[in-house]
């Protein structure tokens, strides 16, 4: 099959896989984690081109935590078989910068920005007992985002709290890259 007889899905995919590059935009769910893991299995078994750098762009919103967390161990995997870059492409909210903090280089385009939060606890019809370990197992998440953004960063969600109440805390690339949240910015044109 010849690419102009592909249909355009096929022919961005196909690229994809040439150029060695993978994309995460809207919200961050499992079918990420499928499709990351399809991908990077792929680019393990290229032979001599697995040491090139798979290029990882992000538009989110956040998502899923678990997915979130996922991913951010699925590249930290693989990136020891080949160097991954993050680039953040207009918002990288929430899952979507844990996920960064697990590439080998995270960029920025500059009029990116970025948000950090606390964790949301989405209650419901629940018994006390089971609010109770609900609120535990959400501590526990929060403690294991925490300990991700400040080993990779200089981001302190406690004294972010602390400072500015539980809300969400959005920063520019600049910001970002000064709190250690992203290594470089880097110029759309280049």
């Amino acid at each position: 099959m010849t690419t102009a007889q592909m249909k355009p899905f096929e022919r961005i995919f196909s690229s994809s896989l040439k150029l060695r590059c993978a994309q995460i935009y809207g919200e961050i769910n499992m079918s990420d984690v499928s499709y990351l893991e399809a991908l990077f299995f792929h680019f393990a078994d290229q032979g001599r081109q697995r040491s090139k750098p798979v290029t990882l762009s992000i538009f989110t919103g956040g998502g899923s935590l678990d997915a979130s967390l996922a991913l951010y161990d699925l590249i930290r995997a693989y990136r020891e078989r080949f160097p991954v870059r993050a680039l953040a492409i207009g918002s990288c909210m929430s899952g979507g910068v844990i996920v960064m903090q697990a590439a080998t280089e995270r960029l920025s385009y500059p009029h990116s920005r970025f948000m950090v939060h606390e964790l949301a606890l989405i209650g419901g019809n629940l018994s006390l007992t089971a609010q109770q370990k609900e609120v535990e197992e959400a501590m526990r998440l929060h403690r294991v985002v925490r300990d991700i953004l400040f080993e990779h960063s200089s981001v302190d969600l406690e004294k972010l709290r602390k400072s500015h109440g539980p809300v969400d805390h959005y920063l520019t690339a600049e910001a970002a890259l000064k709190l250690g949240l992203i290594d470089r910015i880097v110029s759309p044109e280049s």
